[in-house]
């Protein structure tokens, strides 16, 4: 991690700029709520299947536990978005946009996903 104080200036490279919004043209972050260990490989695995992506998908670990999702384009970071969450092998996969760093918002935005239930026998009022 690099400190900066507020009277330096930090320069970035054409070509670090341009890498940056292309990876994050295509990149999700993700939590998977379980209590079990779930590596990269795995995940990457389960996803490519579930998703039926065509292409090369990367999966990283990023910090607290989350994943860094890295798909083959942005239509399908597009599609990933808007039908979180996701259940991935009996466990909730709950994504959202990538961003360079990660802060405790983004943790606990994550933290949460809503999702729909069907109860049988319940009458509708």
């Amino acid at each position: 991690m690099v400190h900066v104080t507020e009277d330096q200036v930090v320069q970035f490279s054409l070509d670090e700029v341009q890498s940056t919004k292309r990876r994050a043209s295509r990149t999700v972050l993700g939590r998977l709520f379980t209590t079990e260990q779930f590596s990269k490989v795995e995940l990457r695995d389960a996803l490519v299947d579930a998703w039926q992506i065509k292409g090369r998908v990367k999966v990283s670990m990023a910090s607290h536990g989350l994943f860094e999702i890295m798909l083959p384009n942005e239509e399908a970071k597009s599609w990933a978005l808007k039908r979180t969450p996701w259940v991935i092998k009996d466990k909730i996969l709950n994504v959202q946009t990538w961003a360079p760093s990660v802060s405790r918002k983004t943790f606990e935005d994550l933290s949460i996903a809503p999702f729909r239930i069907q109860l049988w026998g319940v009458k509708e009022d």
